[in-house]
């Protein structure tokens, strides 16, 4: 191997740069709301969670009513009593109670703000409590305790008080706190002591157990879940009582934040928290103390007050800084404050002494059990700054991948960097690396803008690699070694192409479109997933596409800048917008943004690494997250949705099940939130109006949704909201309401229009048979009459007929007479026959025969026209053949026709003008002379 020492200008052996006696700082997340997130003011005396899951404040301006996203301010403007509010407690009722400074009470019942305030109650309310009969007590700076027996009246200027004072049953006028033991017990911590109320008598017992120390005042009081009372003490630290009778007394000295404890409360998980005034927070697990204060994410050291929500998460008012919710440890972050040199960590390498490489932009930060280590341009000991890569190979030594300055080699042997010219000297362009991975081989690939580089670090051999040896593309994006030592390798735009170490070969994975891979992992049941730039995740089951997860499945962002995956079967997928976690059993993406613990949302390419205790740390772009695998998990809540606000064409109104609106009131507006603190952005809901939609509606952040121009039905609105854990509410809010029609659209119009209708319809159908009766009659004489008229008429016709008929029938006699008579026709004629019938009773067609001079003319005629004037020519035609025959003795037939024509013209006086009779016939005839047998026609 050709190697170069560089000279001390660019590194040196490793020195201690800085020398630390303790363990490496770290920081934890507590979120905070504070006046620019809309709390009133910044001094918080007391949290309380109500029944809905709001979370109301007291501070010095009033009460503040918090639903994880926005504040809603109460001061007196709103009816609240006059000053600050120190203590919030809500009743079995639900109403929440305020104990103000100066004196005053307040009830928020609802909508409903009442406040009391008189001259016998003016010394600030400094604890409230309601006891086993749903009695309220007030304690008091000033004026002792009060009992209120009537809690619950309708008008809270009629409450009842009950005064216990100083000198009066064994009591004080300075009352700090107030406890209701499991037992029901009342215990009240005043100057200088600790009274007991004796319900029995109305009085007050000292409880002065054996060995509690007294020395110093006591300002709280908690009994946990195996029944041991706690004591915070102004400046004497804390006692814990143990079942021997004896006290345990934690001091700073034994890890306690401070000596002035202001409160104590229990999580779920049975820790202890106490709240100091000057030091923070301490939490007690078993026998272990942990602190929070400044100098590991606690921004306010005098706390007021810590409450476990119904999540898990912890509330603490604190003197200066607002609010603060403790989310727990599940991420721990290291930055600039924990001995970081730079913001941006490119790369995390948990190596095999157990020591943490963090790769930023102002070079190499090594974490030792002790001390903290630098490497960078400004102390002289590398020469680049811009760390893109630490990965550690099989020999114990240690690759770094620079922006712009190639490969560097630590080899742990000589304490020393090397620069490696084998390998640099193949890197074209500017020293830039784009990837860098060691395989089970104990070879090194270093991606390049112009292909891959393969370094065999235990034989010093070197080949370069393209796309002529079968990878998709020469951009190398992102590279890993899966568990079978085959090598994935993504090329920018030209996908993924799969190096088999067993066979030295290139295989090219196809889909069906272009994605640039950015980061590459394998899951606990072998799957190979793949991150892509803005196309989301892609999964390969044997170099097979299965499944591919976009925005709109649960990642919070497309764009995929790290992956990696533990041994639960979880899959850890960094993006540009933070941190997603999926269950591949589940199936489940749980999301990690700055609300949960994340703060620097944008994780750096591969930057990435899992230390020996199964965590998983990300590199970000505001420094380095410990994601603790092994911290204890909140506990699983299930989202709860309230319908917080109804509008009716604009208009608010009461939210009361089962409304009835008037058809005019179609225009609904829900409003509706699920409080989520551990990440309320990430809430989610998907709405449906039964009567209205078929299935619901796509899932929206909106927690509002407008139902507008609803005809009338009944309906039910129902919404669900689903977490950043993937959990949606096991049942739906809903609300339950009517629109009623209008008149004309109502049954019983329709049954009274039915009925009208029907009597409508039977009256005109009497009045239209009466009418029809009277309209037949009517018609009946007026047909009679006209019968008669026609009969008389048809009488008349037919006489008028008979005497036409007769005159008809006496003229066929005259037209009959003219025709051949059957004896002369057989005298001139032996064989013939004659079919002659005439269509009326006279008949303008006929026939005539002759004999002369040895002749036999014989003619069948057509006159013009038929009846009465068909038989006057056919009488005509006769006439003339008779004369023209018979008298001129004319037997030639050609003669005879032009004799007859110019006698027809003649007769009928026919001169060819326009507009006289055209009457003619049409004539066959015939002349045979009966000697030779000759025809003429």
């Amino acid at each position: 191997m050709n190697q170069f020492r560089f000279p001390r200008y660019f590194f040196l052996f490793f020195i201690f740069i800085f020398s630390i006696n303790q363990l490496i700082g770290q920081s934890y997340f507590f979120d905070n709301y504070n006046v620019k997130e809309g709390l009133a003011q910044s001094k918080v005396f007391f949290t309380h969670q109500d029944a809905k899951g709001y979370i109301w404040l007291g501070t010095e301006a009033g009460v503040s009513r918090f639903d994880g996203i926005n504040f809603i301010n109460y001061n007196t403007e709103n009816g609240l009593a006059h000053n600050g509010v120190k203590v919030i407690v809500e009743d079995k009722k639900g109403n929440i109670w305020l104990g103000h400074k100066g004196g005053g009470i307040s009830r928020i019942s609802g909508n409903k703000i009442q406040s009391f305030e008189n001259d016998s109650l003016n010394a600030d309310i400094t604890c409230i409590l309601e006891d086993d009969n749903e009695n309220l007590w007030l304690g008091t700076s000033g004026d002792g305790a009060f009992l209120i027996t009537n809690p619950n009246i309708h008008d809270i200027k009629k409450l009842k008080f009950k005064q216990y004072k100083g000198g009066e049953n064994n009591f004080s006028d300075l009352v700090f706190f107030m406890m209701k033991s499991r037992d029901g017990s009342i215990y009240f911590i005043v100057d200088k002591a600790i009274k007991k109320y004796d319900k029995k008598n109305d009085t007050f017992q000292n409880h002065t157990p054996v060995n509690l120390p007294f020395f110093f005042q006591f300002t709280s009081m908690f009994e946990d879940h195996n029944g041991i009372f706690w004591y915070g003490t102004y400046h004497g630290g804390l006692y814990k009582s143990n079942q021997d009778s004896t006290y345990n007394i934690i001091m700073v000295k034994d890890g306690l934040a401070d000596n002035w404890v202001t409160t104590i409360t229990e999580d779920n998980q049975h820790n202890i928290w106490v709240g100091t005034w000057g030091g923070g927070i301490t939490r007690i697990k078993g026998d272990k103390l942990q602190t929070f204060n400044t100098k590991n994410g606690l921004d306010d050291l005098k706390i007021w007050s810590i409450k476990e929500d119904n999540e898990g998460n912890l509330l603490i008012g604190s003197n200066d800084h607002g609010m603060f919710i403790y989310k727990g440890d599940y991420f721990i972050s290291f930055s600039e404050r924990e001995g970081i040199k730079g913001k941006q960590i490119s790369a995390i390498l948990h190596d095999s002494q157990e020591n943490i490489w963090f790769g930023t932009n102002q070079g190499i930060t090594i974490f030792e059990k002790k001390s903290i280590r630098y490497f960078n341009e400004s102390n002289g000991n590398f020469p680049n700054n811009q760390i893109k890569f630490i990965k550690e190979d099989k020999n114990g030594d240690t690759w770094i991948g620079t922006a712009n300055s190639g490969v560097f080699q630590y080899i742990k042997a000589k304490n020393e960097f090397d620069y490696n010219f084998l390998i640099n000297g193949s890197i074209t362009q500017g020293g830039i690396v784009t990837a860098l991975e060691i395989d089970d081989n104990n070879n090194l690939w270093v991606g390049t803008l112009d292909g891959l580089i393969n370094y065999e670090i235990n034989d010093d051999k070197i080949a370069r690699i393209s796309q002529e040896h079968g990878l998709s593309g020469n951009n190398i994006q992102t590279l890993f070694a899966d568990s079978r030592n085959s090598l994935w390798i993504g090329a920018m735009m030209n996908g993924i192409t799969i190096y088999d170490n067993t066979d030295t070969s290139f295989t090219a994975i196809e889909t069906d479109f272009v994605y640039t891979p950015t980061a590459i992992t394998e899951a606990s049941d072998g799957t190979i997933w793949v991150g892509t730039q803005a196309q989301g995740i892609l999964i390969f089951k044997d170099q097979k596409l299965q499944t591919h997860y976009r925005i709109k499945d649960g990642l919070l962002a497309d764009f995929i800048t790290a992956l990696n995956a533990d041994k639960k079967g979880n899959i850890y997928i960094g993006t540009s917008r933070g941190l997603n976690q999926f269950n591949i059993q589940t199936k489940i993406f749980t999301k990690h943004t700055e609300k949960t613990g994340f703060t620097g949302i944008e994780v750096k390419n591969n930057a990435t690494s899992i230390d020996g205790n199964g965590n998983i740390w990300f590199g970000t772009v505001k420094g380095a997250f410990k994601l603790n695998n092994n911290s204890v998990q909140k506990k699983i809540t299930t989202p709860v949705v309230e319908i917080n606000r109804l509008r009716v064409n604009l208009k608010d109104r009461d939210i009361q099940q089962e409304l009835t609106l008037d058809y005019t009131e179609n225009s609904i507006i829900f409003n509706f939130i699920s409080i989520f603190l551990t990440d309320p952005k990430a809430v989610n809901y998907k709405v449906m109006l039964e009567g209205a939609d078929k299935d619901w509606q796509p899932e929206t952040k909106h927690t509002m949704v407008n139902y507008s121009g609803l005809p009338a039905g009944k309906y039910k609105f129902k919404v669900i909201a689903k977490n950043s854990s993937g959990i949606w509410s096991s049942e739906p809010a809903t609300y339950s309401f009517t629109i009623t029609p209008p008149f004309w659209k109502s049954v019983w119009f329709y049954v009274i229009i039915g009925i009208i209708g029907i009597i409508g319809i039977f009256i005109f159908i009497k009045l239209r048979e009466r009418n029809l009766i009277i309209e037949k009659k009517i018609l009946e004489e007026k047909v009679e009459l006209r019968t008669s008229e026609i009969r008389a008429k048809n009488k008349e016709l037919e006489v008028k007929n008979k005497n036409i008929t007769d005159s008809i029938k006496y003229a066929k006699r005259i037209q009959d007479a003219m025709l051949p008579t059957d004896s002369y026709l057989d005298e001139i004629m032996a064989n013939y026959f004659i079919f002659f019938r005439p269509r009326d009773i006279v008949s303008g067609d006929y026939y005539w025969a002759s004999e002369k001079s040895g002749k036999l003319i014989i003619a069948a005629v057509d006159c013009t026209g038929h009846g009465v004037p068909g038989a006057f020519m056919s009488m005509l035609g006769i006439t003339i053949l008779d004369e023209i025959v018979n008298k001129k003795g004319i037997t030639k037939a050609s003669q005879i026709l032009d004799e007859m024509k110019a006698s027809i013209i003649k007769h009928m006086k026919q001169q060819g003008r326009r507009g006289e009779t055209q009457d003619g016939m049409d004539i066959t005839l015939c002349s045979i002379d009966k000697k030779t047998l000759k025809m003429e026609m």
